[in-house]
C-alpha cells in the first residue's frame, strides 16, 4: 500500500516536471521571439537614423548591462502612456528605471536569427578585448588600429550591443542599445517600445552618451 502511494506520487511529480519543463520552453521561446523582434526594430531605427542601410556590424553575442544613467528622468510625454497615469509620479518613474537596470545584469544570448536577418556577424566580448590588446602600441591602446583591424580584417564597420529587454504593463518594453563605429563615432540609447497589432514600435528614445 505504502509502496503504491509512493509510486503514484513519483509518477505525479514526474508528470509535473514534464509539464513545467514544456511551459518553461514555451516561455523561453516566446521571450526569444520578442527579443528578436525588439532588437530588429532598434537596428532598423538605427540604420534609418544613421542614413545607411548597408552598415555591416558585429553583434556582441550576449546582452550587456544597461548604461541607463538617468533612471529617474523618463520623458514626461510618454510616462502617461506606459505608467497609465495622468499624474506625474517620480517614485513610479524611478522604480521603473531601477527595475530595468536590475533586469539587465543577467547576461542572455542574443537570438541567432538576428544575424541571419541582418547578415551581421556575431563576436564575443572576449574577442573584442583580444583585438584591442593585439592592436595596441606598447602599453597604450590604439583605437585607430583597433577599428582599422575590425574594418580590414573582420570586414565590419563596427560593433553593437543590446541589453535584455525589460517588459512591463503587458505591452511595453525597455531596451538599451549602444554602437561604436570608430574613435569618435559611438553612442548609447535607451528605447521604450510599445506592442500594437503584434508589432513592436519605438515610442521614446532616451540618449545616454555619445563619443
Amino acid at each position: 500500500m505504502l509502496w503504491s502511494i509512493r509510486n503514484t506520487m513519483t509518477r505525479f511529480n514526474f508528470i509535473l516536471i514534464i509539464i513545467f519543463s514544456f511551459s518553461f520552453l514555451r516561455v523561453s521561446a516566446q521571450t526569444s521571439i520578442e527579443s528578436f523582434e525588439i532588437y530588429s526594430c532598434v537596428l532598423s531605427n538605427f540604420q534609418k537614423a544613421y542614413e545607411n542601410d548597408s552598415l555591416n556590424l558585429l553583434i556582441v553575442d550576449s546582452t550587456c548591462t544597461s548604461q541607463f544613467r538617468n533612471h529617474n528622468v523618463i520623458s514626461d510625454s510618454v510616462k502617461r502612456i506606459f505608467l497609465n497615469s495622468e499624474k506625474y509620479n517620480i517614485e513610479n518613474i524611478h522604480e521603473l528605471g531601477k527595475d530595468f537596470i536590475e533586469s539587465t545584469k543577467t547576461q542572455e544570448q542574443i537570438p541567432i536569427e538576428l544575424t541571419t536577418q541582418w547578415n551581421f556577424k556575431v563576436i564575443t566580448q572576449d574577442s573584442l578585448d583580444n583585438i584591442l590588446e593585439i592592436t595596441k602600441d606598447s602599453l597604450i591602446y590604439n583605437l585607430s588600429n583597433f577599428y582599422g583591424y575590425i574594418k580590414e580584417i573582420v570586414a565590419s564597420d563596427g560593433f553593437c550591443k543590446f541589453s535584455s529587454p525589460y517588459y512591463f504593463n503587458d505591452k511595453f518594453a525597455i531596451v538599451y542599445f549602444q554602437y561604436s563605429l570608430g574613435e569618435h563615432s559611438g553612442g548609447g540609447y535607451t528605447y521604450i517600445l510599445e506592442k500594437k497589432n503584434d508589432k513592436w514600435k519605438i515610442i521614446a528614445e532616451i540618449w545616454q552618451w555619445i563619443s
